[in-house]
């Protein structure tokens, strides 16, 4: 079998040569390391892989034929292989082995891809597609066509300053269009039903996906079982999500760091049934408010209501019509960079105004701006891929990011809140005294206790409408710790909401019983009567 080596390629630092050979009358091409290509015994084994055996006796002239032919390649000048799709660092875009740039577009090996490759590709016509996506905006589903959208708006992520976003479809109910989102969206790159990931997809392999993805949209459909399964998973998810970096890791032989090329600029697009919102802000002990500030959620509860035309373009003409868009967009954002930059930049700038955004919703509005930036791109004024009303995206996007804040600010916690919560959790360790009884949980404390695992004192007086409550420091620090409330900040709010404490005095939990002396260092708040919360089995307010 003939071959030979046609060019030479820089991959991060690592060197790779292409090997053209003809099988059956038909030219073919593999790409392997240099190291492998040049090995003794690895290029026997590399070349064996692909039908070119060497015989007994013939591997010094093997050898002394791929130095030959190698040499001949590595007069060529030396190629960049991408470690990852869309943008790279010139803002050349690679999709579908094809590097596009300003001046054209040349096939590249995506060496190590061949899962995703798998996955991507183009095949009918744009104006096939095109006819798919007119029927979900002739039904008025704007949510959908807004999700669709998130494939454009993706590989704009990059001109934000931010790294990622990710939005999650849920809904109690199966048949409202979260898996048509998802189907939408990736046939704007790829196969309609292979480009999303599947469900069980390791966290580690998400993020390694999301390397090789670089620009364009990560899909995962059906998280419900993950979710439901180790829900810790998802916040994690979200918080690397947004670092655009997988995790730094060492060479195997050497005790030297191993170059990271698991980094991203792009949008996550995720469906289940379980509403990850509501652990974020109710199931979950810890803060996550920087977590949700990383998520756009929507519920889906609307009745998709499909017609039969629309069902035919769905599930006909869509799988004979997917890629095409992804190729068009992906061509034009090479040749004009600059111009979604700006384009991105500006479109940003005007939703934030338009959305009254603060700082923190920062990650929220680049992916809104992304999705809208996206349209405009799209749209026949620039790569006359679709047209999308950019208004009633632009709409929806401001209608789904204020069910966003209101559910932000219901999950805030006061110092108060956070004090009514150690209350709750530890009312069988405190000690009530009213009228110069002491009691724990509505029983009077006994000459015998001595080993109750108490953690403080409430003392009501009667006569200044004053409760004094005496809290174990260590306690109520190292309960601030669970829910990632700093204890500093815990002081610091609890005298911006007026309410009267000292801190590092103490206090004998057992003053007035017959139980042993118990003085610890507390911290003692004083609240008003009238303000007090009935936490203490009688009704104070």
């Amino acid at each position: 079998m003939v071959f030979y080596a046609k060019v030479t390629y820089d991959r991060a630092g690592e060197r790779y040569v292409q090997f053209n050979f003809v099988e059956h009358g038909v030219e073919k091409s593999t790409v392997m390391p240099l190291a492998v290509a040049t090995a003794r015994d690895d290029s026997i084994k590399a070349f064996a892989k692909i039908g070119i055996m060497v015989y007994n006796g013939q591997d010094n002239a093997f050898r002394t034929y791929l130095k030959v032919t190698i040499a001949e390649a590595k007069k060529e000048p030396v190629r960049i292989m991408p470690t990852n799709l869309g943008w790279q660092d010139d803002d050349s875009f690679a999709f579908n082995g094809r590097m596009y740039t300003t001046t054209g577009d040349y096939d590249v090996p995506m060496h190590g891809f061949d899962n995703i490759n798998e996955t991507i590709g183009t095949r009918g016509t744009l104006d096939g597609w095109r006819l798919v996506i007119a029927g979900i905006m002739r039904l008025q589903r704007w949510d959908i066509v807004t999700m669709t959208a998130i494939s454009f708006g993706a590989p704009l992520m990059r001109f934000t300053g931010l790294n990622g976003l990710t939005f999650h479809l849920c809904g109690n109910d199966s048949g409202k269009g979260k898996t048509l989102c998802q189907r939408l969206a990736s046939s704007v790159w790829g196969i309609p039903d292979k480009f999303r990931t599947t469900p069980n997809t390791s966290p580690v392999a998400m993020v390694n996906r999301l390397g090789m993805l670089g620009s364009l949209p990560l899909m995962v459909d059906e998280i419900t079982h993950k979710g439901r399964a180790e829900a810790e998973w998802f916040p994690e998810f979200l918080s690397q999500m947004s670092d655009g970096r997988g995790k730094d890791r060492m060479e195997s032989q050497t005790n030297t760091e191993r170059r990271n090329t698991t980094t991203w600029a792009t949008m996550a697009l995720m469906t289940s049934n379980k509403h990850m919102l509501d652990y974020l802000t109710a199931e979950r002990n810890h803060g996550s408010e920087g977590e949700v500030r990383r998520l756009v959620e929507i519920v889906f509860d609307k009745e998709l209501n499909i017609d039969p035309l629309t069902k035919s373009l769905l599930f006909d003409t869509l799988p004979e019509n997917y890629g095409v868009a992804g190729e068009a967009y992906a061509r034009w954002l090479a040749a004009n960079p600059e111009v979604a930059r700006q384009v991105t930049k500006a479109t940003y700038t005007e939703v934030f105004e338009k959305f009254g955004a603060t700082g923190d919703e920062r990650f929220w509005i680049a992916g809104c701006a992304c999705i809208l930036a996206g349209i405009r791109l799209a749209s026949k004024h620039a790569a006359n891929v679709i047209d999308i009303p950019y208004g009633k995206v632009a709409a929806y996007l401001y209608e789904v990011i204020k069910h966003m804040r209101l559910e932000t600010g219901r999950m805030k916690r006061s110092a108060l809140d956070v004090l009514n919560e150690f209350t709750k959790r530890n009312f069988g360790k405190l000690v009530t005294v009213n009228d110069k009884i002491a009691r724990i949980s509505g029983i009077e404390v006994a000459e015998t206790l001595d080993r109750r695992d108490l953690c403080g004192r409430v003392e009501r007086n009667a006569n200044d409408g004053l409760v004094d409550y005496y809290i174990e420091e260590k306690e109520i620090k190292a309960f601030c710790s669970s829910l990632s409330y700093g204890y500093a900040e815990f002081k610091r709010d609890l005298t911006a909401e007026k309410t009267l404490f000292r801190s590092g005095i103490h206090k004998n939990l057992l003053h007035g019983t017959k139980g042993p002396v118990m003085s610890v260092k507390c911290l003692h708040v004083r609240q008003d009567v009238a303000k007090v919360v009935d936490l203490f089995g009688e009704k104070v307010a």
